[in-house]
């Protein structure tokens, strides 16, 4: 069996699943991130062209997680070789 893990960065997923797994609103991860709720939900449309960084880290302290896990989508592959 081989493991691989794969990274891509993927900011407007990750906020929006890291925001529903905790049971937050667009609203609600605004008031706690100081990040009005429209600029969140274009974030998470890909509609925002460019997201400064004090907006992520405002992001990823309201979510309590890392920069590396708001901005990396990590997928974990097992291949199984048969002989």
């Amino acid at each position: 069996m081989e493991v691989e893990i794969k990274e891509r960065v993927n900011l407007s997923n990750q906020i929006k699943v890291n925001r529903i797994n905790q049971g937050y609103s667009r609203q609600e991860l605004g008031e706690l991130s100081g990040i009005a709720k429209n600029t969140i939900r274009l974030i998470e449309e890909e509609k925002y062209k460019t997201t400064r960084l004090n907006v992520i880290i405002a992001l990823a302290k309201a979510l309590g997680i890392t920069l590396e896990d708001i901005i990396v989508e990590k997928m974990v592959i097992v291949w199984e070789i048969m002989i």
